[in-house]
C-alpha cells in the first residue's frame, strides 16, 4: 500500500486516473436513469402522450384505455395535461 509521502509512478496515477472517470461515468448514467424515472421531470412524455391521444382522437384531458400511462399526483392535479392545448399540437 502506497503511503501518502511516497511518490505515485506515473503509471499507478494513469490508472487513478482512469479508475476515478470510468466510477464518474458510471455514477453520472445511474444519476440521469434515476432523475428520468421520475414522473415530475418527464414533461416531454406527458406532451408525447398528448398529442397521441391527439392522434387517437381521445379527449386531452383525460386518459381512457389505450392511452399511455402517466402519473399523476390528485391533490395537485386530476388531469394528465396542463399546459395548453397548443402543446399536444406541437407534439403531434
Amino acid at each position: 500500500m502506497l503511503a501518502l509521502t511516497q511518490p505515485v509512478a506515473a503509471g499507478q496515477t494513469n490508472l487513478l486516473r482512469a479508475a476515478w472517470r470510468a466510477a464518474l461515468a458510471v455514477w453520472s448514467i445511474s444519476a440521469a436513469i434515476g432523475f428520468a424515472s421520475i414522473a415530475k421531470f418527464q414533461d416531454a412524455i406527458t406532451y408525447y402522450a398528448a398529442g397521441q391521444r391527439l392522434n387517437d382522437g381521445h379527449a386531452l384531458y383525460a386518459l381512457v384505455s389505450g392511452d399511455i400511462p402517466l402519473a399523476m399526483t390528485p391533490p395537485y392535479w386530476h388531469v394528465p395535461l396542463l399546459s395548453p392545448p397548443f402543446i399536444a399540437v406541437v407534439w403531434r
